[in-house]
């Protein structure tokens, strides 16, 4: 996962209402593993900073 893929995601998380949101990252935690999870929360925390 590359920073496209991180930048894509977060796009599209930030568009989507909570209903699809909860089914989307409990689709995301079942696919990837703990070291994307982990690119994930680190760029989500970039982000609010």
């Amino acid at each position: 996962m590359n920073n496209n893929d991180i930048s894509y995601l977060m796009n599209m998380l930030n568009n989507m209402d909570k209903e699809q949101l909860n089914n989307g990252l409990n689709k995301i935690n079942q696919i990837l593993s703990p070291e994307e999870k982990q690119k994930i929360i680190q760029a989500l925390n970039y982000r609010k900073k």
